[in-house]
């Protein structure tokens, strides 16, 4: 898993029996220097998801409304998220996402 499609890619091509996914964010360009607002634009509409033959998403909680998150969901890809910090933060998340990376808090609900 990683913010980079080439790498992902990579990995495909060296070990493609191994699962694989990408992760994913709003790509707010303020947030994402020395990203170009181009390249954020881009990687915010999650088109590597087919190249890199990934099986899943780690997704930004914030953003699990995108309509792509929905689209890869109904394709059948799974769907995570980053990152939780208390217990309302993971009830809303687990609405879309099967499962979630928490931080600083023990996860209240089971996978």
């Amino acid at each position: 898993m990683s913010f980079n499609p080439h790498a992902i890619a990579h990995m495909a091509r060296l070990a493609p029996q191994t699962p694989r996914g990408l992760t994913t964010s709003a790509y707010d360009p303020t947030d994402w220097a020395p990203l170009s607002p181009q390249t954020c634009d881009r990687l915010r509409l999650i088109p590597d998801y087919d190249r890199t033959q990934s099986s899943f998403i780690s997704h930004e909680a914030a953003d699990l409304t995108r309509p792509r998150v929905a689209e890869l969901k109904s394709q059948g890809a799974s769907i995570l998220c980053w990152t939780i910090r208390n217990r309302e933060a993971e009830a809303k998340a687990r609405e879309v996402a099967q499962n979630i990376t928490f931080e600083a808090y023990p996860a209240a609900f089971s996978a």
